[in-house]
């Protein structure tokens, strides 16, 4: 199955039914980030073409070594025929996304910024320091 963005609500429940997810091309550093998040949220094992975009994930993800279809083919069919590699990828995705949630990361940055600014270093927000950490609940964590 190729699925193309944009990614709608049930998206998720598509990508989590898949041996693999594959993020085959190039992408602008700006939607890399994004793109990761919703296959590793995903739960399936994740295959990159573009391992400098990813160097975030780590082991999170396998990377193929080379953008072509032979490199694509080896790295799945490699993917495919050990149970256990696949086991780890998701594994190691889970802790990836356990510890990149939005609230633990406007967390940090509330620190930051309350930091900066006990130090004077910048004005103090018009908000409450816990006003950084809400948002809506949405029931996806991408």
């Amino acid at each position: 199955m190729v699925h193309r963005p944009p990614l709608d609500a049930g998206s998720p429940a598509l990508l989590a039914a898949c041996d693999a997810v594959v993020l085959p091309c190039r992408l602008a550093r700006e939607t890399a980030g994004t793109a990761l998040r919703a296959a590793l949220a995903s739960g399936a094992p994740v295959v990159v073409a573009d391992p400098s975009l990813f160097d975030e994930a780590g082991g999170a993800v396998a990377r193929c070594a080379g953008v072509s279809e032979a490199a694509f083919t080896a790295a799945l069919s490699d993917l495919l025929a050990d149970r256990a590699a696949r086991a780890n990828l998701q594994q190691a995705g889970r802790k990836w996304i356990g510890e990149r949630r939005w609230e633990d990361i406007a967390r940090r940055l509330q620190g930051m910024l309350l930091g900066l600014a006990a130090q004077r270093a910048v004005p103090l927000p018009a908000v409450t320091a816990d006003m950084l950490c809400e948002r809506p609940a949405t029931g996806a964590e991408l």
